[in-house]
């Protein structure tokens, strides 16, 4: 496959990393020993969900002990997501401390957080922070990371139902800033802190954020009937325009092409931005590659969907 397409786009098919079936049956070890899943029915499941074809896609170039870092978060997160995402007003509370401890890790007044995810997570975390990088760039990954942790926190407690599409970007795009953040480790080059903090770059996060997420809404809709999905765009759209379920599809699509040909743009303006702050070589290099990886995300998310079998059966939930 050398081409995939999406709402009448084509993308080149994603480089995946080589490393990633590999490092992720050994992060489904992993989170076996920190006793987040059980059993081999339940490592089988979680392996045929081929999460490692989305983890690869979004970091091709990471190797070695970075790699296995970012494969274990990266699964961690996909059964937390799997978790939380159906957390009831009896289980809420529960939930809430276990994120609570994740946060107490990301604060450093826990290091030893009794709870699994708690667990799991104060193993990733010093492997992913402590990597050799600038301390700006791990308070920056400090910063997005716990505000990744706060939106299971409002989907516990019911806040994450949007009546606008502008509501759903708003909470969607602080969990893509983890992904960005995280690519930055791949080649080891940080974005500089004002350059993340430049007008151009905080609107190219907020233009990806739509067409990053919705290849997956459109797969994941089957699953989202099925457990009554509340803070999904297709929701979200059908609430705010009184449409179809197979009109907000047809929008979806509208805005993936509207919101990818826009974050292209955007993208031609960074060799301005780097005139503009006279960046050295190694800063111009990080910002494209960090623009590069906004839309690997997006084109993994493509490629990655229909492939992972993680939402065609109702029993994928673990």
């Amino acid at each position: 496959m050398t081409t995939i397409s999406y709402a009448g786009i084509s993308f080149p098919a994603p480089l995946l990393n080589p490393e990633s079936h590999t490092a992720m049956m050994r992060s489904i070890s992993w989170l076996e020993k920190h006793r987040i899943i059980e059993g081999e029915t339940r490592k089988k499941k979680l392996a045929a969900q081929r999460i490692d074809l989305m983890c690869g896609s979004f970091f091709p170039h990471g190797r070695g002990e970075v790699y296995a870092a970012l494969s274990d978060w990266f699964m961690l997160e996909a059964v937390m997501n799997d978790t939380y995402a159906r957390i009831g007003p009896d289980t809420a509370a529960r939930a809430q401390a276990e994120i609570a401890e994740i946060t107490s890790v990301l604060d450093g007044s826990k290091l030893r957080p009794g709870t699994a995810f708690g667990s799991a997570f104060a193993d990733v975390w010093p492997r992913l922070r402590d990597t050799g990088m600038p301390g700006h760039w791990q308070q920056r990954c400090t910063e997005v990371m716990r505000a990744y942790e706060n939106h299971y926190i409002r989907r516990t407690r019911g806040e994450a139902v949007f009546d606008s599409i502008e509501e759903f970007v708003d909470f969607g795009v602080i969990r893509s800033r983890v992904g960005y953040v995280l690519s930055e480790l791949e080649h080891r080059l940080p974005l500089a802190q004002r350059v993340y903090e430049s007008e151009l770059v905080q609107q190219m996060m907020r233009t990806a954020i739509l067409p990053y997420t919705i290849p997956h809404e459109e797969v994941a809709l089957a699953l989202d009937r099925r457990t009554g999905e509340q803070h999904g765009l297709v929701v979200t759209l059908r609430r705010a325009t009184g449409c179809s379920e197979k009109q907000a599809v047809e929008k979806m699509h509208t805005l993936f092409e509207k919101n990818w040909r826009k974050l292209l743009e955007l993208e031609k303006k960074l060799p301005d931005l780097a005139e503009q702050l006279d960046l050295p070589p190694n800063d111009h290099r990080a910002l494209h590659m960090y623009a590069e990886a906004m839309r690997r995300h997006i084109i993994g998310t493509v490629f990655c969907g229909p492939l992972m079998g993680r939402y065609s059966r109702d029993d994928t939930a673990l």
